[in-house]
C-alpha cells in the first residue's frame, strides 16, 4: 500500500486567503452605481406622466381646495415641452362637475395616455362623489382631452367614459380602447372600444376574458392573456386586432407570471415566467423564446427593442431602476428544454435612487421619475 501524504494545513489555507484576498479588491475596484444628476426638476406633487410620441411629456399633480366648505381633490395637467417649458393645459377646478354629480365631487389622476399622434390624451380618474344620505362612492373614469386641455365629448354625450381602466386613442382619433373589469372575475378584464363620433361602442370578443393586457395603439392592437371560457385553461399569447376585432391566438404558455408589454413596434412580447426571468418571443415566430434575469415589475422598451428598462416591484411603489439586455430569440434544442436565461441585470441606474413611477421617451433619449414621498417629478438626460 502506498501510504497517503500527510497535509499540510498551512497549504490548505493558502487558497482560502488567495480568494479572499481578490474578493476585496475586486469589491475595492468594482465601479459603484453613478448618481446622476437630474436636467430638471418639478417641485410638485405628481400623480402620473406620460410621454408623447414627440418627445413632450404631460404630467398631472395633485390639486386640493376648498369648495362648499369640503375639502376637494382634482388634479391639475401640465404640459412639458422639448425646450424645458412647462404650461397648464387642465385647471381641475374648472374641468367637470362629475356624473350626475349632486355633491362635492373629487378625483385623483391615475394613469395619462397620448394618442398615437400626439393630439389627445385620456386621463384615468379615480374618483368619489358625496351622495345622498351621506357616505362616499367612487367610480373609475376615463377623461378624453385635447392637447390644449379642452375636452372631447362623445357625440351627443359628455367627455368621461364611466367604469373603465387604462383607456388610449387609437390610429383614427376617434375611437377609444379600453379595458373593463369582466363580470366573471374581480381579476379578469374585458376589451372595449368606444367611438367619438357614433357613441360608446362596447365591449368586444364577448365571453373572452382576459388576465393582462398590453395595448399597442400606434398598430390597432394589444396582446392578451386568454384563460378560455372556464379561466382554468393554461394562460394563451393572443394578438387582438382592435379594429377588425381579430383574435388570433399565438402560443400556449408554460408559465405566466404577469407584467405583459407589448413592443412599440409590434414585432415582440415582454412578460414574467417568475420574480427574476424575462421572457421575450417574436410576433411572427411566438415559438422562439429568449429568457434574461431581470427583477419583476414594470417594462419600458428602448427604441431598438434590444433592451427594456425595468423598475422592480409593484406599480407606483418605489422601487429601483434596471436596464436588461434582451438575448436573440431563438428555439429550445428540445421541446421540454428551455431556453437559456441570459446573465442578471448590471447595477441599479442613477446611482440606486428608489423611484415610485418612471417614464421613458420614444428616442430613449430622456427619462421622468417621480420621487417616494415628495412625488416631485426628475427629468435625466440619457444620451
Amino acid at each position: 500500500m502506498i501510504p497517503r501524504a500527510r497535509k499540510n494545513p498551512n497549504t490548505l489555507l493558502r487558497p482560502s486567503i488567495l480568494s479572499l484576498v481578490l474578493l476585496l479588491a475586486a469589491s475595492v475596484c468594482a465601479p459603484s452605481p453613478r448618481a446622476q444628476s437630474p436636467t430638471d426638476e418639478i417641485n410638485m406633487e405628481c400623480t402620473a406622466i406620460a410621454f408623447a410620441p414627440d418627445g413632450r411629456l404631460a404630467f398631472s399633480t395633485r390639486h386640493v381646495y376648498t369648495l362648499r366648505s369640503f375639502e376637494v381633490q382634482r388634479d391639475d395637467i401640465w404640459i412639458r415641452e422639448k425646450d424645458g417649458r412647462n404650461h397648464k393645459i387642465v385647471n381641475g377646478e374648472k374641468l367637470i362637475q362629475g356624473p350626475n354629480a349632486f355633491g362635492p365631487f373629487s378625483y385623483a389622476i391615475n394613469r395619462l395616455r397620448w394618442s398615437p399622434d400626439g393630439q389627445r390624451l385620456t386621463a384615468e380618474l379615480f374618483a368619489s362623489q358625496l351622495v345622498r344620505g351621506g357616505g362616499t362612492q367612487d367610480q373609475r373614469l376615463l377623461l378624453l382631452i385635447a392637447q390644449d386641455g379642452k375636452e372631447i365629448k362623445f357625440h351627443g354625450g359628455d367627455s368621461v367614459i364611466p367604469d373603465v381602466l387604462d383607456g388610449t386613442w387609437l390610429t383614427d382619433s376617434l375611437t377609444i380602447g379600453y379595458i373593463a373589469q369582466s363580470a366573471k372575475s374581480a381579476l379578469m378584464y374585458s376589451v372595449g372600444v368606444a367611438h367619438t363620433d357614433r357613441g360608446r361602442g362596447g365591449v368586444l370578443y364577448e365571453g373572452r376574458p382576459f388576465s393582462a393586457i398590453s395595448w399597442n395603439a400606434g398598430k390597432d392592437s394589444a396582446l392578451a392573456i386568454d384563460l378560455g371560457s372556464n379561466l382554468n385553461n393554461p394562460p394563451q399569447l393572443v394578438l387582438l386586432d382592435l379594429i377588425k376585432e381579430d383574435h388570433k391566438p399565438l402560443v400556449t404558455l408554460e408559465n405566466f407570471h404577469g407584467g405583459l408589454s407589448f413592443s412599440p413596434s409590434g414585432n415582440k412580447a415582454a412578460y414574467f415566467t417568475g420574480n427574476d426571468t424575462i421572457e421575450v418571443r417574436e410576433i411572427a415566430h411566438p415559438n422562439l423564446t429568449a429568457r434574461a434575469h431581470a427583477p419583476y415589475g414594470s417594462i419600458a422598451w428602448a427604441q431598438d427593442e434590444s433592451r427594456v428598462l425595468i423598475k422592480e416591484g409593484l406599480e407606483r411603489e418605489e422601487g429601483q431602476l434596471f436596464w436588461v439586455a434582451l438575448p436573440a430569440v431563438s428555439a429550445a434544442p428540445k421541446p421540454e428544454i428551455a431556453p437559456p436565461v441570459a446573465a442578471p441585470p448590471a447595477q441599479p441606474e442613477l446611482g440606486g435612487k428608489q423611484v415610485r413611477d418612471f417614464a421613458l421617451s420614444p428616442d430613449g433619449h430622456t427619462l421622468a421619475v417621480t420621487l417616494p414621498g415628495s412625488h416631485h417629478l426628475q427629468i435625466f438626460d440619457l444620451k
